[in-house]
């Protein structure tokens, strides 16, 4: 991916043409029910809520951000935050318990 990409991202994400047709539907065509209405408002809300996710996921690919970093000290970091995570979630500490003194409980 490149900012070419990123660029035709931008201009899909734009809803200006499907809020018109919307606009036009409604107060061109045949009266609607307030249920065609909510339907229509919920559906245009879903496009703009998936062009959206795909503008931001082209964005992270085109800078390499988030899951599609290559930065190797980036990695390193996750790596060991990961780590440290997994190995916090397994520990339980005492009331009362000074750090580094577990090995007193465990003998």
């Amino acid at each position: 991916m490149d900012r070419f990409d990123l660029e035709q991202a931008i201009f899909d994400a734009d809803m200006t043409a499907d809020l018109k047709a919307a606009f036009e539907r409604h107060c061109d065509g045949s009266p609607m029910s307030q249920d065609e209405v909510d339907n229509l408002l919920m559906g245009l809300w879903q496009v703009c809520q998936l062009r959206q996710w795909k503008l931001w996921d082209v964005f992270c690919r085109v800078f390499e951000l988030d899951e599609y970093t290559t930065d190797p000290e980036v990695l390193a970091r996750r790596k060991k935050i990961e780590e440290d995570k997994h190995d916090e979630a397994f520990i339980v500490v005492p009331d009362g318990m000074k750090p580094g003194s577990w090995k007193e409980y465990v003998e």
